[in-house]
C-alpha cells in the first residue's frame, strides 16, 4: 500500500504545475497514515515516505516521536508503567521537557533502585534461595531457575528433577526351631566397589528391621564382611521360627554389585546362601516425578518415587543429586536443616531425622500425634511441636543434636497462630480474642502482650524476638515492639494481599501490599527507609518478598507476572527527633498517623492515637513537630483519630474517633468547636460539609447523619435501609449518596426544612464514589467496576462518554473551577476533561504513596501555583507536599541520550529477557 502511494505521488507530481499539489496531498497521506500506525515497524515504513518529499513538513523524526507519545498515553491510561517508561523514552527521538518530565516522573523514587527483572515463571510452584539469590519454579518434572550474581540476571539451563525407583533383592531362608535368639552373627559376601550406595536390613519373622553397616568403602566377591554383632542386638529375643530375610537396596547410580552369599547364624547355628555367579543388585531406576517437595529455604527439593519408598533431595544451586533415602511415602517432609546434614520427616507419632551423607535413620523423636505440627527454626538446629488439647496447648522445643525437648511451655486454650524466632528463644502466640503475648521460652517468662484491633491472619517474630510483625487478613498490618507493647510501631490498613518478612538479622522489616508497594521500616523503631518497591496495579496471593542473606538486595516474586531484585535502602539513623519521646507524641517514624494537607496546601492536619489533633504550617519540620508534642493543651477526643476532613476552604475541619464520636475544628486557631458528637455503633465511613459549611453530614454503612456544625446538634437523622459507601453535597439542600445496591439516593431539604430521601437513579453495579464539581453541577460517579460517568444534575441525566479506570479508585477531587477532574488510584492520579457529552481522559501520572487519610489538594488560591495539584507523603522522616508532575509542574526533567537510556532501562525492566 505505502509503495503503491509513493508511486502515484511520483506520477503525479512529475505533471507539469502539480508539483505543489502532489506535495501537499501525500504531505497529508503520510501523516494520516502515521496516525493509524499500529506497531513500530509500520510507523518507521510510514515515516520513510516522508523523504520522498523535499520539504517533508513533519520530519520522520517527529512522525515516530509522536507515534511512541501516543504509544506512551495509552500506556498510562491502563497504568502500564513500564510499557509508559519505554514508549516515553522511545519518543525522545524528538525530545521536548514534557517527554523528558514524564520519563523521569515514571522512573520516580523507586526505580534508581531496580537491579534487575525477570520474566513470568511457567508452573505454579515457584521457591526463592536467598542465599544464593536463587528463583526455581516448576512446571510438573520441568525445573526452571534464574539468578542473580555478579551484578548480572542469569538464566540456567532448564533441567528435569528426577527419583529413583529403588528395587531391592531380597532373599529368604526359612527357620524351623522353636526358641528365641540369644545370639546373632552376619557375614556377607558382596561385590560392590562403593559400599556406601548400599542399603543392607535383616528382617525377622516378627517384621522387625535392622540396618546394618559394612564398615568398608568397597568389597571384591571373595571378601568375606562381618557384621558386628552389635549391629544386630536389636533382634534378641524375637522368634527363631519363620521366614528371616536380607533386603540389599542400591540407592545411587553408577556403580553396580551384587550379593555373592550371607551367612546369618541365629544361637550359633548358621542359615546360609551361597550363589556361584552371584545375584545382580538391581540398579535405580531414574524416572522423572511431580511428587516434589522443597525447602522453604528454597535451597533443597525432594523428589519422592512413585513405585517405591525413595526420596531423592536435590540440591537446586548446583543442580544436582545429594543422596536418595528410603522415606515410606506416609511419611511427610518436614525440612533440611541449615547445613544440610539432616533431613527431618514426621510419620503419625514421631519426627524421624536422618543423616544425608549415610541415608540412614539416626533418630526417631517420639514426640506423639502432634508429629505433624512440627516446624524448623531457622537456624535449622532445633524443632518447634505444638501438642493440641481441649484444656491447653504445650509448645515443646527439641534439640535436635540432644534429641529431647530443651524447653516448653503451656498456653491455656488452642491459638489461632504461633510464631518463634530463629533461634527458639522467644515464641509468640495468637489467640481468638485479638491478644498475642509474646513469652521467653527457655524461663516460660510472659514478655508482653500485645492488644490487636483486628484478629491477626499471621503473625511473625523478628530474629532475637524483639519485634512482632501481624498481618490482619486483607486489611492491613503491624509492627510491634516487645518492650513497648501498649501502641503499635507501624499501623497500616486498606484492603488487599498484605505480606510482611523480616531480614536475616531482624533489624529490617518489608510490609506492604502489591497495590502501594512494598516499604522497608527499621524492625527497632518503624522508621520509613527508602521508597516504596514493587508496585503492581494486579498481583496473586504467592507474591514472595525476601531480603538476601547479606540484607543488601531485596526480592519482590510474583510468578505469574515477573519478579525482580532491588538494592536495599540503608536504614536512617537514629536521631532524638525521631523517638519523639513526649507523653503524646502526634508523629512517629513510621508515618502512619491519620494525616491530611488543608485546601490551598500550606497547613496539615494530623490526628494521634490520643485523640488530640495537631495543625501545623506544610513546611514544618521535626523541631515544630516535637514542640507541639509538648504543647496540648485540650482534649480532642478519648479515643483514637481515624477520620479527619476539611470543608472547601479549610477554614473548619471535622474529625471522627474510634469510639465514633465527632468533633468539629477552627483551624485558624487550632480549638475545637464546643460540642462533641456521639454517632451510633456503626463504624463512621466518610463525612462531608455542605457548601455553606452549616452542615456536616457523616455517614456510617447504613445511616445518615446530619449536624448543625455551630452547635453539634442533630438536623437530621436517617436510616438508609442498606449499604452505601459515599457522599458529596451538590448546594446547601441536596446530598446524593452511593449506594452498594447501584442506588444513587438524594437526600434532599424541602421549604420546611425537613430532609427526605429520593431515589433518582438505579443501577446494576455497587457505586463506591462520588464527588460534585464546585459548582454543583455536575457530579462524577465510579461504580465497583471502575466505571466512572457523568451525571449532569440540572438534567437529571447520564453524559454519553464514560471512562473505565485499571485500578480501584481511592479518590474524586475536581480543580477550583471544576474544568478539570482528578481520579486517583492506589499509586497513579488521572487527569479528567469534562463537557456535556461526558468524561474525556487527558494524561495520568505515577504518584507517591500518600499519607494515611491524605488527598490531593492544590495550590493556594490566586498563586501561581493554584492548579498545581500535590499529595502529602512522608519525605525527610516527616510529611512533604509532593507536587504531581503533570505538565506545567517544576518537577525535574530525565537527562541522557535516548539511546543510552533506552539501553539501561529496556535492561533493568527485563525487556531483555521476555518482559511483556
Amino acid at each position: 500500500e505505502l509503495d503503491e502511494a509513493r508511486m502515484a505521488y511520483e506520477n503525479f507530481r512529475s505533471f507539469p504545475g502539480h508539483a505543489d499539489t502532489a506535495d501537499r496531498f501525500f504531505r497529508s497521506f503520510v501523516e494520516r497514515r502515521a496516525l493509524m500506525a499500529e506497531t513500530p515497524d509500520e510507523v518507521d515504513a510510514v515515516a520513510a515516505l516522508a523523504y520522498s518529499l523535499p520539504e517533508p513538513g513533519r520530519t520522520p523524526e517527529t512522525l515516530r516521536a509522536a507515534y511512541w507519545e501516543r504509544q506512551a498515553f495509552a500506556a498510562l491510561r491502563e497504568q502500564r508503567r513500564d510499557d509508559a517508561l519505554i514508549a516515553t523514552l522511545q519518543s525522545l527521538e524528538m525530545s521536548t521537557p514534557r517527554r523528558r518530565q514524564r520519563a523521569a516522573s515514571l522512573i520516580s523514587d523507586d526505580y534508581p533502585l531496580l537491579l534487575a527483572t525477570l520474566p513470568p515463571q511457567p508452573g505454579k510452584t515457584a521457591v526463592f534461595d536467598p542465599a544464593n539469590l536463587l528463583l526455581t519454579s516448576t512446571e510438573g518434572a520441568q525445573i526452571s531457575q534464574w539468578s542473580y550474581a555478579a551484578q548480572d540476571l542469569q538464566r540456567r539451563d532448564d533441567w528435569s528433577i528426577t527419583a529413583l525407583e529403588v528395587v531391592p533383592l531380597v532373599r529368604r531362608v526359612i527357620v524351623d526351631r522353636e526358641g528365641t535368639v540369644s545370639r546373632i552373627g552376619l557375614t556377607l559376601n558382596i561385590s560392590h566397589a562403593r559400599l556406601a550406595d548400599l542399603r543392607i536390613k535383616i528382617i525377622a519373622p516378627s517384621g522387625r528391621a535392622v540396618e546394618v553397616d559394612p564398615g568398608l568403602e568397597r568389597a571384591a566377591s571373595g571378601d568375606d564382611i562381618r557384621i558386628p554383632s552389635s549391629q544386630l542386638r536389636d533382634h534378641i529375643g524375637e522368634p527363631l521360627a519363620g521366614t528371616w530375610s536380607i533386603s540389599v537396596r542400591d540407592e545411587r547410580l553408577g556403580v553396580a554389585g551384587q550379593l555373592v552369599g550371607w551367612n546369618l547364624k541365629l544361637n550359633s547355628q548358621g542359615a546360609v546362601e551361597d550363589f556361584q555367579r552371584g545375584l545382580n543388585v538391581p540398579d535405580p531406576v531414574e524416572k522423572e516425578t511431580e511428587n516434589v517437595w522443597f525447602d522453604p529455604n528454597g535451597r533443597y527439593a525432594v523428589a519422592r518415587a512413585m513405585q517405591s519408598d525413595s526420596a531423592r533431595i536435590w540440591d537446586l544451586a548446583f543442580a544436582e543429586p545429594v543422596r536418595a533415602i528410603a522415606v515410606n511415602e506416609s511419611e511427610a517432609m518436614i525440612g533440611v536443616d541449615a547445613g544440610a546434614r539432616r533431613l527431618i520427616t514426621s510419620t503419625q507419632d514421631s519426627i524421624n531425622v536422618w543423616d544425608i551423607a549415610t541415608g540412614g535413620r539416626i533418630a526417631s523423636l517420639p514426640v506423639g500425634a502432634a508429629s505433624m505440627t512440627a516446624s524448623l527454626t531457622a537456624e535449622g538446629s532445633h524443632l518447634f511441636v505444638t501438642q493440641r488439647s481441649d484444656i491447653e496447648t504445650r509448645i515443646e522445643l527439641w534439640s535436635l543434636e540432644q534429641e529431647a525437648v530443651v524447653s516448653e511451655l503451656a498456653v491455656a486454650g488452642v491459638p489461632s497462630q504461633i510464631a518463634f524466632d530463629a533461634t527458639g528463644s522467644r515464641i509468640a502466640v495468637a489467640d481468638y480474642d485479638r491478644a498475642v503475648r509474646v513469652w521467653d521460652l527457655a524461663s516460660g517468662e510472659l514478655l508482653a502482650q500485645i492488644d490487636l484491633a483486628l484478629q491477626p491472619s499471621e503473625i511473625h517474630l523478628a530474629a532475637g524476638g524483639e519485634t512482632l510483625g501481624v498481618v490482619h487478613g486483607q486489611s492491613g498490618v503491624s509492627l510491634w515492639s516487645v518492650a513497648r507493647p501498649n501502641s503499635p510501631l507501624l499501623e497500616e490498613s486498606a484492603a488487599g494481599v498484605w505480606r510482611l518478612v523480616f531480614s536475616p538479622s531482624g533489624a529490617s522489616v518489608l510490609a506492604g501490599r502489591a497495590a502501594s508497594g512494598f516499604q522497608i521500616y527499621a524492625s527497632r523503631d518503624g522508621r520509613i527507609a527508602g521508597p516504596p518497591l514493587a508496585v503492581r496495579d494486579a498481583a496473586g496471593t504467592d507474591t514472595i518478598l525476601a531480603f538476601s542473606d547479606d540484607e543488601q538486595i531485596v526480592f519482590t516474586g510474583n510468578p505469574e507476572r515477573g519478579s525482580r531484585f532491588w538494592r536495599a535502602t540503608e536504614l536512617p539513623p537514629v536521631t532524638d527527633a525521631d523517638g519523639l519521646a513526649s507523653e503524646h507524641p502526634l508523629w512517629q517514624p513510621s508515618a502512619d498517623r491519620i494525616t491530611i494537607a488543608l485546601p490551598g496546601g500550606q497547613r496539615i492536619a494530623i490526628g494521634d492515637p490520643n485523640g488530640h489533633l495537631h495543625i501545623l504550617p506544610a513546611s514544618a519540620g521535626l523541631a515544630e513537630v516535637q514542640a507541639m508534642s509538648e504543647d496540648v493543651s485540650f482534649l480532642g477526643h478519648n479515643a483514637e483519630i481515624v477520620l479527619l476532613g476539611a470543608n472547601r476552604t479549610g477554614g473548619l475541619l471535622a474529625s471522627a474517633a474510634v469510639d465514633n464520636t465527632v468533633r468539629a475544628w477552627n483551624t485558624s486557631t487550632g480549638e475545637p468547636l464546643p460540642w462533641f458528637a456521639e454517632i451510633g455503633n456503626e463504624s463512621i465511613m466518610d463525612f462531608a460539609f455542605s457548601p455553606d459549611s452549616a452542615i456536616l453530614a457523616v455517614l456510617q454503612p447504613t445511616r445518615i447523619t446530619l449536624l448543625d456544625v455551630a452547635v453539634g446538634t442533630r438536623v437530621a437523622e436517617l436510616d438508609l435501609g442498606g449499604l452505601h459507601n459515599d457522599l458529596a453535597f451538590a448546594g446547601v439542600d441536596r446530598l446524593y449518596l452511593a449506594g452498594e445496591s447501584g442506588a444513587l439516593r438524594l437526600l434532599a431539604r424541602d421549604a420546611d426544612g425537613a430532609w427526605s430521601l429520593q431515589q433518582p437513579l438505579q443501577g446494576s453495579t455497587p457505586i463506591r464514589h462520588l464527588e460534585v464539581a464546585p459548582r454543583g453541577q455536575r457530579m462524577i460517579m465510579i461504580d465497583a467496576d471502575g466505571l466512572a460517568s457523568l451525571l449532569l444534575l440540572d438534567d437529571g441525566r447520564i453524559a454519553d462518554k464514560t471512562l473505565t479506570f485499571p485500578a480501584d479508585v481511592q479518590e474524586i477531587v475536581f480543580n477550583r473551577s471544576g474544568s478539570r477532574a482528578y481520579v486517583r488510584t492506589s499509586r497513579w492520579t488521572h487527569r479528567l476533561s469534562l463537557s456535556a457529552n461526558g468524561l474525556g481522559w487527558v494524561d495520568a501520572v505515577f504518584s507517591p504513596k500518600p499519607l494515611n487519610g491524605a488527598g490531593v489538594v492544590f495550590g493556594p488560591d490566586g498563586s501561581d501555583t493554584a492548579n498545581q495539584a500535590y499529595l502529602p507523603a512522608a519525605r525527610n522522616s516527616f510529611v512533604e507536599l509532593v507536587e504531581l508532575p503533570f505538565p506545567g509542574a517544576s518537577t525535574a526533567a530525565l537527562f541522557g541520550t535516548k539511546d543510552e537510556l533506552l539501553a539501561e532501562w529496556e535492561l533493568r525492566l527485563g525487556r531483555n529477557v521476555g518482559i511483556a
